[in-house]
């Protein structure tokens, strides 16, 4: 029985971390492996240089055109720290780039694109608020249906790189108050997590952070491929140039559905004013929690092959 290819939209907040850089890279890599059919990627966040370096990452795996979306919501996350790599990364790799203006609005394509696909998997890497925008957004010239009846007409799926939940993957979280991504943008994952109803799978906080990838793509290409190049820049994080793999887990998730990962579920999903979520299994439930199945060396590995291979192919 023939597999189907995924259509997939990807949504990230990169600039602040190094490992959004990773995520967009794999998403690539698995397109151009027909693994899935890679529809666009948004950005959700004010900084400049977050939606050029996505362009520059399609770019140099040879996707130019696929479509990018650019956040054009009140300022939001655009602190000077972000120029650490993307600035340089999109100078050195990609001199003829558009600017932030000439580019889509993410909402509009997200719309659009959700409009005319079906069974479509999106992935949350950032905050939740291009989700949130599109949940409460008004019939276009797409679809007369409001974005969370969009969503409910034709996602299948959803991941959502955001909480923890140690408790379900059995890793002892350094968290004092919420996970990062919900956290900096409270007011949207509350709305987000209580009114999905498309199955929903989260990638907790903890398990990323001990999982890391890019040492060994640092070490082969060092300037000469785009990631490693990104990397080295975010350099102060991490002397050997290796960062937690929150966002590419979520990413290899979406796409890759082996034994390195299983998911708990299904259940709901409680979030409080600080942030703090908790998981609670329930039949009538559509959350689930991503899980290793494998060791944290097998599934970094795995992570880091893909990036090789696409580089050792060209």
């Amino acid at each position: 029985m023939k597999t189907m290819i995924k259509n997939l939209i990807l949504d990230t907040d990169l600039g602040s971390d190094v490992d959004d850089v990773g995520a967009v890279a794999l998403a690539n890599v698995f397109h151009n492996h027909h693994l899935i059919n890679l529809l666009c990627i948004t950005h959700t966040t004010s900084d400049k240089y977050g939606p050029l370096i996505v362009e520059a990452i399609n770019n140099y795996y040879n996707n130019s055109n696929l479509e990018v979306g650019v956040y054009n919501g009140p300022l939001f996350k655009d602190e000077l720290i972000k120029n650490s790599y993307n600035e340089p990364t999109v100078n050195a790799f990609y001199h003829k780039h558009n600017s932030k203006e000439e580019m889509v609005d993410s909402i509009k394509l997200l719309r659009q694109k959700i409009a005319n696909n079906k069974d479509i998997t999106l992935v949350f890497i950032g905050q939740l608020v291009n989700l949130y925008y599109l949940m409460t957004s008004n019939g276009d010239e797409f679809s007369s249906l409001s974005g969370l009846e969009l969503i409910n007409q034709n996602v299948k799926e959803i991941y959502i790189m955001g909480g923890s939940f140690p408790e379900i993957t059995e890793i002892k979280s350094d968290l004092i108050n919420g996970e990062y991504n919900l956290l900096t943008a409270l007011k949207e994952s509350i709305y987000c997590l209580n009114n999905l109803k498309v199955k929903t799978t989260m990638i907790d906080y903890t398990l990323g952070k001990d999982i890391n990838v890019g040492a060994k793509l640092v070490n082969k290409y060092h300037d000469k491929n785009i990631v490693s190049y990104a990397y080295q820049r975010y350099i102060y994080k991490n002397q050997d140039c290796s960062r937690s793999s929150w966002d590419l887990i979520a990413i290899y998730r979406a796409c890759i559905e082996d034994d390195l990962f299983n998911e708990v579920g299904p259940g709901n999903i409680d979030i409080d004013e600080k942030g703090i979520t908790k998981f609670q299994l329930s039949k009538k439930g559509n959350f689930y929690i991503l899980k290793a199945n494998k060791s944290f060396k097998e599934i970094e590995d795995k992570i880091e092959e893909w990036l090789l291979e696409e580089n050792e192919d060209e």
